[in-house]
């Protein structure tokens, strides 16, 4: 058995301090650690359980991400900042209700409001319940992960930077909820499955290159979008062509190259469909 045993004089574990260590196989953390940073734990292949102690009150984001057979994580009772309530198998910020972390077999509770910074990036789960109760979901959330279906909510207003990029299992149709005015850069980047959208009529901006390298065919925009981003929907598939785009008159900014030359059918804007 591979073992690391971190003194207890240690205080803060730095950003990527066992960056894919993967023949480690037990990892304790010891109670006079406050601080965990970014990446710490990043791929350990071999690790199937963690507990963070109540002496942490400092985590960064993807700190287990990915680690391949971790399916118990866990915070000490009695931590001040974090919890895993309801036996989640993750990490919660208590006191804005936001999950940080995840495993394989994290299960996100009915009263987390918060999807986090990188939480489930690169998961190797196909599939988890997203609550009504979540209101945002953070930059780089399920980026790379291997999810092939997901609900969106109606209760979400806000979906980061980068939150789906490259989930290139993810499949079928999408539907963005009725409560989100903008879609950030990057957000479904490389989502090749996706069929297609459905816009909600709150929407206001779509972000650069929110939907680059997707294929799904038509594009209808709802009236109330006023800015389209560089690249927003352009990919790198000639032979794939979206027949139509609706741009509504509402739209005051339409970025570079939205769409390949070589794509487009027919432009309409709202006036004519």
């Amino acid at each position: 058995t591979y073992h690391i045993s971190i003194p207890n004089t240690i205080t803060h574990i730095g950003n990527a301090a066992f960056w894919h260590c993967k023949y480690l196989q037990e990892l304790v953390i010891p109670p006079s650690v406050r601080h965990i940073g970014n990446y710490a734990f990043n791929g350990l292949h071999l690790i199937k359980s963690a507990t963070i102690p109540k002496s942490v009150t400092s985590i960064g984001h993807a700190i287990f991400h990915p680690c391949f057979v971790l399916t118990e994580l866990n915070v000490e009772e009695g931590n001040p900042v974090y919890d895993s309530r309801e036996n989640c198998n993750g990490i919660i910020e208590t006191a804005t209700n936001t999950i940080i972390a995840s495993c394989l077999t994290t299960k996100i509770p009915n009263s987390v409001k918060h999807i986090g910074k990188s939480c489930f990036s690169s998961a190797e789960f196909s599939s988890i319940e997203i609550p009504e109760s979540i209101e945002t979901i953070k930059a780089r959330a399920f980026s790379t992960s291997k999810i092939e279906k997901i609900n969106l909510p109606n209760s979400i207003t806000e979906i980061g930077d980068s939150a789906f990029m490259l989930c290139s299992s993810l499949l079928g149709p999408l539907n963005i909820p009725k409560r989100v005015k903008h879609i950030g850069k990057n957000t479904f980047y490389g989502c090749i499955y996706i069929s297609s959208v459905t816009f909600p009529d709150s929407l206001e901006t779509i972000g650069d290159e929110a939907f680059k390298n997707c294929t799904f065919g038509d594009i209808k925009l709802p009236s109330t979008v006023k800015h389209i981003g560089n690249y927003a929907f352009n990919h790198f598939n000639k032979k794939k062509v979206i027949a139509r785009i609706t741009i509504p008159d509402s739209t005051k900014t339409i970025g570079t190259d939205i769409i390949n030359e070589n794509h487009i059918g027919v432009i309409y804007n709202a006036e004519n469909c």
